[in-house]
Formats: C-alpha cells, structure tokens, sequence
C-alpha cells in the first residue's frame, strides 16, 4: 500500500513541474521566437556541434535544457549572428 501511495505523489510532483516548466517557455516564446535544435544550430552557423560546444563552454551561445535535450532561442542566434562574439 505504501509503495502506490509514494508512486502517486512521485507523479503529482511530475505533473506540475511539467505544467510549471511549460507556462515558463510558453511565455518567453513571444519574446524570443522559436527554439532550435543543435543541428539547426550548426547548419545556420556552417560549424560543426563540437565547435557549438565549446561556444556552450564560452557562454558564447547559452541553451535552454528541456528534458534532455538542448534548445537555442532563434532571436539569440541571430543576435549572434548579427554581433559576432560579443552578442551572447
């Protein structure tokens, strides 16, 4: 009994840092566009995904975690783009 009920608590606590995490991204994304993958990443900037990550390292280009993957907001991108290194 005790085991179901530490099961229905785990997946309570789930549910709403989902929902939390979503209405967090949900209202930046009027903001800041859309999110892009690593790969669309590296081909709008011609690099490879390890020179992406040591830009990671840099703080060059900051990305948003979401699950386990990584995401880039496309407005800091193109800030980047627009200002070299010094834009991130």
């Amino acid at each position: 009994m005790k085991l179901l009920q530490r099961t229905a608590i785990f997946y309570t606590m789930c549910e709403t840092h989902n929902k939390y995490e979503t209405k967090n991204i949900s209202s930046k994304i009027s903001e800041k566009g859309k999110l892009l993958t690593q790969k669309e990443v590296c081909q709008v900037l011609t690099i490879s995904r390890t020179t992406l990550w040591h830009w990671e390292k840099q703080n060059l280009l900051v990305p948003v975690r979401i699950g386990r993957g990584l995401r880039y907001w496309e407005a800091e991108v193109l800030a980047f783009i627009s200002g070299g290194r010094n834009a991130a």
